[in-house]
């Protein structure tokens, strides 16, 4: 053993004494080198060549991989020089700068028409020359059988209304039921083989599922398609193929029958035989005919050999369904979601821009120097805490129009296999935090100490992760919802219904206790919910907070008894994890969307009537008809052929001149009806609900002021769409109307705590008409008296001292209601005519 180990160490020494001769020599050699090329640089282009090939070569293994021979200069210099190799260095190939590739590929390539093959033929011949072989593969397929499932619908398959609810009804109510379903075969018994080395030409008419056929055998084909072998039953007709829908574009007036004439492309012009008159051959005799010939014969028997396996490369298939691995997959996510949003930087930047001007109109209305430390201001303190989490819930909105933007490009490259949904899903959850990072500390920088929260560091930091948990939150939930829904219409109908549950059921709103016991529930699931549990309970158990009031209890314990908010300072850590729960959960949903549910745009439709024509072509005998089919002669037969298109059409010739095309201006009063039929329906299920008074006056308010309220909005939606170039656009800049309509509506501040600075603001912002004319047509007129505050005060006098509403005014509260749909629907008319951002 012992003389094993003493060789094994001889023959290692010996090792380690060739390793650093080869390293002494190859270090004299290049500078051997060096010192050569110096002196032959001007002699022997060649020759100079040569001595740096030579050089290179002496490189070590893994370094020589990597490096080669190259020119920095462009082709405008080197054409400029003399055309020699002194411009050559040796280089890493992996460290050239965009400058130098760029360079590279201009002179490689200067005429894509030629330079290209010459470029595909040196590499073929350097790869000869060694004797290196590309992977082969050949590819079989035997009695290929794919079926489509469909949807059967009546009609025409267009999205109107009544087929979107029957689709949703069918989804949600008969998921079980497989009446409205149709399986269409889109390829019938095909076999076949496709050899290594050719080129394979795949024919066909539009339609007949050429694209199915490559995905099959790509193994890239939806899940709405069953793919079977089997052999053929016998004395079984198989049936034709999908493209049967081209019927519907035959000429009118053919003697014949629909089936003959089906087929696109005419048969006619390709009839070689003309000494015999041409016969229409139908998909199922080209089919047994060709099965039949030598060439159908010869395939059957290629088939039916086995596959040597030996013969082919082992690199020429991959088994992985992915080429990348899972970190190089995530890695290459992470840099083009990083990528797609530098691209997007401007509606960052716009979205940050936005929340700072919010957050200095915010702060100077809720400014510390107005507000002392008692039971009225507390509420105003609540005002502004609730304002914050209505801000940072509805910035979550322009993700929908943002996530839905790229469904379609995600689907598309997740059915090309080019990653899964969580290596999509989780690069564009992790590098949305900064931003939400970003937006939470500037808004709570910017407000914190203004407004004049307790001073203390440790709240501050509490009441910003607060804000980044509901921020979190509300822009994981609309992307959940985006990638759930998948379409704008019904994902932006969702997400307001969203926003109104979780505002209701939020505790601001409508308190704690006045919740009907059996909607509690709603209160614990609402996200809105624990963010104004953590901020409510950081604010108001502060010390400052803690003076005992004429009630025997803090100022504090009454502002959070009254709303049903009084829990112990440990829930502000119970509110953190339950917004990082949701955050995580919704986060969760929107990567099992993703995976789960398919393309929007990806499901099948057959219409009733062309599902009758397939399935009763299956009993059709084309030999039994074929005597009916009219005999064209040779003569005549020449004369056809004569200008024929492969198109089934009469080729017609059109000329035009100075073409103009334009639209008119959209006519808005379109929406009236449906509006009016929503404020009829909210007044038939909220008004006795409610229990409002029921008088016509106040009922007829009621309605006019939510009818009112729906055209503006609507107008103004439509407005912001004509003002801006794109509809992510529009939907971040209504975020910031749609706050400033919360914030200055009365309700959060009413129009006497307004600063002077401000109160311009909340006359020109329409919702304060509204909630000023439903409240004082309500009550501006009742005089019971009511304890407010410690102080007992009729109803009407509560709205004119506390809110600023007086009854005698409702009558230029209506003229403005009615003002503003006006305004906006005008605007949105003139606008919509001149701002062209498609010509930019």
């Amino acid at each position: 053993m012992s003389q094993m180990i003493g060789g094994d160490e001889i023959e290692s020494s010996r090792i380690d004494l060739a390793e650093i001769r080869r390293s002494l020599t190859s270090s004299l050699n290049r500078r051997t080198s060096s010192l050569r090329l110096s002196s032959r640089r001007d002699e022997d282009p060649d020759v100079e060549y040569a001595l740096m090939w030579a050089e290179l070569e002496r490189l070590p293994t893994v370094q020589r991989l990597r490096s080669s021979l190259f020119d920095p200069r462009t082709a405008t210099q080197q054409s400029q020089s003399e055309a020699t190799d002194k411009g050559k260095q040796i280089v890493d190939v992996t460290t050239l700068d965009a400058l130098e590739r760029r360079a590279f590929i201009d002179k490689l390539i200067k005429h894509i028409e030629n330079d290209n093959l010459k470029l595909l033929k040196k590499i073929r011949r350097r790869m000869d020359k060694v004797g290196v072989e590309l992977p082969k593969i050949d590819v079989r397929y035997k009695d290929l059988l794919i079926e489509a499932e469909c949807k059967v619908v009546h009609g025409k398959p267009l999205p109107t209304l009544w087929n979107s609810l029957a689709d949703m009804l069918n989804f949600g109510i008969m998921s079980g039921s497989n009446g409205k379903k149709a399986k269409i075969r889109i390829l019938n018994d095909i076999s076949g083989t496709i050899k290594p080395g050719r080129i394979t030409l795949l024919l066909g008419p539009p339609g007949c599922g050429k694209t199915t056929f490559l995905k099959a055998l790509s193994a890239n084909l939806s899940h709405s398609l069953k793919i079977t072998k089997r052999e053929k039953e016998a004395g079984v007709v198989p049936d034709p193929d999908i493209d049967m829908y081209m019927k519907a574009i035959s000429v009118k007036g053919q003697k014949t029958t629909v089936q003959t004439d089906y087929i696109l492309k005419d048969q006619g012009q390709y009839w070689f035989r003309n000494e015999e008159p041409y016969n229409y051959v139908s998909v199922e005799t080209f089919y047994r005919k060709f099965k039949e010939s030598p060439i159908g014969k010869k395939l059957k028997e290629d088939i039916s050999k086995p596959c040597d396996e030996s013969q082919f490369h082992k690199d020429a298939l991959s088994f992985s369904v992915y080429s990348l691995s899972k970190w190089e997959m995530f890695r290459a996510c992470m840099s083009r979601e990083y990528l797609l949003m530098k691209r997007n930087s401007f509606l960052y930047v716009f979205k940050t821009v936005q929340t700072i001007i919010v957050a200095v109109i915010a702060m100077t209305i809720f400014l510390r120097t107005r507000m002392s430390i008692d039971i009225t201001h507390a509420n105003l303190y609540l005002g502004a805490l609730f304002f914050a989490l209505v801000l940072f819930l509805v910035d979550g909105v322009p993700e929908l129009s943002m996530t839905i933007e790229r469904l379609e490009i995600f689907y598309r490259q997740k059915e090309l296999r080019f990653y899964p949904a969580w290596a999509y899903g989780i690069p564009a959850s992790i590098l949305r935090i900064p931003l939400s990072v970003l937006v939470s500390f500037v808004w709570t920088a910017l407000t914190y100490y203004v407004i004049g929260y307790s001073p203390q560091a440790s709240r501050f930091f509490c009441h910003f992760l607060l804000l980044l948990g509901i921020h979190l939150s509300s822009t994981s939930m609309f992307r959940f919802v985006a990638s759930f829904f998948q379409t704008l219409v019904p994902s932006t109908t969702a997400g307001v219904f969203a926003i109104i549950t979780i505002m209701s059921f939020g505790g601001f709103v409508i308190g704690k206790n006045s919740m009907p016991g059996w909607l509690k529930w709603g209160f614990w699931i609402s996200p809105l919910t624990y963010a104004e549990i953590g901020l409510s309970v950081n604010e108001f158990l502060a010390p400052r907070w803690q003076k005992t009031s004429s009630a025997n209890s803090t100022i504090g314990d009454q502002v959070l008894k009254a709303r049903g908010l009084d829990y112990e300072g440990y829930y502000l850590w119970i509110s953190i994890g339950a917004l990082a729960g949701f955050t995580l959960l919704f986060k969760t949903l929107f990567i099992l969307a993703l995976n789960f549910l398919k393309s929007p745009r990806s499901s099948q439709v057959i219409t009733h009537e062309k599902l009758s024509q397939i399935q009763g072509s299956e009993n059709f005998d084309i030999g039994a008809n074929l005597e009916e089919i009219p005999k064209i002669s040779p003569n005549a037969q020449a004369k056809s052929n004569q200008g024929r298109m492969v198109l089934p059409f009469q080729p017609l010739t059109i000329a035009f001149q100075n073409m103009k095309y334009y639209i008119d201006t959209p006519l808005v009063v379109i929406e009236i009806p449906y509006l009016f039929i929503l404020a009829a329906l909210y007044l038939v299920i909220i008004y006795p609900m409610v229990g409002y008074y029921v008088t016509a006056y106040k009922i007829f308010w009621c309605f006019y002021g939510m009818f009112t309220t729906m055209l503006y909005f609507n107008f103004l939606g439509m407005l912001l769409v004509a003002l801006t170039p794109n509809i992510m656009v529009a939907s971040i800049l209504s975020s910031v109307f749609y706050t400033l309509f919360n914030l200055l509506c009365g309700f959060m501040v009413p129009s006497p705590s307004i600063p002077k600075w401000w109160v311009w603001l909340y006359y020109l912002i329409p919702t304060s008409w509204t909630l000023n004319g439903l409240l004082t047509s309500q009550y501006g007129d009742i005089q019971k008296e009511i304890l407010i505050y410690g102080e007992k005060k009729t109803v009407a006098a509560f709205l004119e001292d506390y809110y600023g509403f007086h009854h005698d005014r409702l009558g230029l509260t209506a003229a403005i209601l009615i003002a503003y749909p006006l305004l906006f629907a005008f605007l949105f008319s003139f606008f919509v005519g001149r701002l062209n951002y498609q010509s930019r």
